[in-house]
């Protein structure tokens, strides 16, 4: 639930208030999320990006307090078998909308590989191609939807460092307007802007487990030098 008082504006979350500072005037709240248990410190840890205004915002910001206490896992499903880690190579996964009633509505097809934790989660972000070529920036949508839409199937495999992946189809699944993340064919600046935030945040995780694992290695030799002097010492 979302609420503001003379601190600014906060969530419910678990009956705790969670304050973003100026967030009454944000358009756009950047979310840093533990996101799975029992997994190394630097994984587990999600992004999210929730837009305030577009169409979609509405129903993105009811997940949010599922997001931020745990309750809800989100994945990102962005690279494909094919896309060889460019950023804005979407081309197998693909968007097309409809008028379905009197509501819009969008058919995606494709496919997602290395989907980090994508078994485990309730809700995927999909980065789609919906206009322009396969390498283009602009025609990236983004959308946010439940794992078990009709026509999602994941299979979940281990790797090789320990965690797990997940590959992900998409058949004719069935998304609402209120599912597109963002703005329709704009999507990947703000894939761009998580997805190096989240480099940087494993980056410095690496860096400070290197200086956590030097500094326990080098604890360890001193411990056994002393070690190898009280032994020694009554020899002399």
């Amino acid at each position: 639930m979302r609420g503001k008082d003379a601190k600014g504006e906060h969530y419910i979350v678990n009956g705790q208030k969670t304050w973003t500072t100026l967030g009454h005037y944000a358009n756009m709240i950047f979310c840093l999320l533990r996101t799975a248990t029992g997994v190394r410190k630097q994984e587990g840890i999600s992004f999210l990006l929730i837009d305030m205004n577009t169409p979609g915002g509405d129903a993105q910001k009811a997940v949010l307090g599922s997001l931020i206490d745990g309750s809800r896992l989100v994945a990102l499903a962005h690279g494909e078998p094919d896309s060889h880690y460019a950023l804005a190579r979407v081309a197998m996964t693909r968007a097309r909308r409809s008028v379905m009633g009197n509501r819009g509505a969008w058919t995606l097809n494709g496919a997602k590989a290395g989907v980090q934790h994508g078994e485990h989660a309730q809700m995927f972000l999909i980065s789609t191609r919906t206009s322009g070529n396969d390498d283009a920036k602009a025609g990236i949508t983004l959308f946010l939807a439940p794992t078990d839409a009709a026509g999602i199937s994941v299979r979940g495999y281990r790797k090789i460092d320990g965690g797990r992946a997940a590959e992900v189809m998409f058949d004719n699944v069935t998304l609402g307007d209120d599912s597109v993340f963002g703005s329709v064919d704009q999507g990947f600046a703000t894939l761009e802007y998580a997805v190096n935030c989240g480099v940087l945040a494993l980056c410095a995780e690496a860096v400070w487990s290197g200086l956590w694992r030097w500094g326990l290695e080098g604890d360890d030799s001193r411990a056994r030098a002393r070690a190898n002097t009280a032994r020694l010492a009554p020899a002399f």
